[in-house]
């Protein structure tokens, strides 16, 4: 597998009137979310394809989930666990693909958290859903440090959103490769391709909507929409000025000749 290269900064749009949402300056905090408060019905949804499954394929996959819930049993007991639970309710929940896709769903929400960013401040559409139409404010960090600091934790590395025209299949990996899992959390419509996603997922089971306080310097800039208020403004460079180390600021203003944004720098 090719190494991911993760562009030097990531962004996260904000609205400053949002008490959880300031806190990214204030605390220095970053929230991960379960999917089931994601503004895509489609979060999700896709289905990892355990109806594609053989019978001897499921006989295995029930014998290592077994292994997992039960480490020390052995491989011959775990076999004959498998084989047994299987003749009580053979394939049902590999075959049934609406009851799995419910299933899956349900497990996901309320599994992993998930920290979305984008390598785009500039978008303009982006700036009006998130960011308050342009009178919110938009974090960059960088994201090197952003990966080795949340490292320590259950996290994965920066996963870039891939934009599809229909479903993907995902099959089951039985080498016990996680990547399998990831796809289904990171596979959008290619109607947001424009939003240039990349995600951090926590993998820690029965987590989800929690905040993770992040180190100093590796938020590295803040750049306010062209709408914000003048009290926001101030109270933004105020948080900024009390950090005991350099962030750059900049205030975004609309082009005269095009459809865009330009940042011009201010000081602090």
């Amino acid at each position: 597998m090719s190494e991911i290269i993760f562009p030097e900064k990531l962004y996260k749009y904000r609205i400053w009137g949002d008490k959880y949402h300031r806190k990214i300056l204030t605390h220095n905090e970053v929230y991960f979310t379960s999917i089931a408060n994601f503004n895509d019905p489609f979060e999700g949804v896709i289905p990892i394809r355990y109806d594609l499954l053989t019978d001897k394929e499921v006989l295995i996959l029930t014998k290592r989930l077994l292994r997992k819930k039960y480490p020390f049993i052995s491989s011959k007991e775990a076999k004959r666990k498998a084989e047994r639970k299987l003749r009580k309710a053979p394939n049902k929940p590999y075959q049934n693909r609406e009851e799995s896709m419910r299933l899956q769903y349900e497990y996901r929400k309320k599994n992993f958290g998930i920290f979305s960013l984008t390598e785009d401040p500039y978008n303009i559409v982006m700036w009006s859903l998130y960011a308050d139409s342009h009178k919110g404010f938009c974090v960059g960090f960088k994201t090197t440090r952003l990966v080795n600091w949340l490292g320590h934790s259950v996290l994965t590395e920066p996963c870039k959103v891939e934009y599809v025209e229909e479903f993907p299949i995902i099959k089951v990996n039985l080498s016990d490769d996680p990547e399998y899992i990831k796809k289904s959390l990171i596979t959008k419509s290619k109607q947001w391709v424009h939003e240039k996603e990349w995600r951090l997922i926590s993998l820690e089971q029965n987590k989800t909507n929690f905040p993770i306080k992040i180190g100093p310097r590796i938020i590295c800039e803040v750049i306010l929409g062209c709408r914000i208020s003048e009290q926001d403004k101030q109270e933004i460079i105020m948080s900024l000025s009390q950090r005991g180390y350099e962030i750059n600021l900049f205030e975004a203003a609309i082009t005269d000749s095009e459809f865009g944004l330009s940042f011009q720098k201010l000081d602090i």
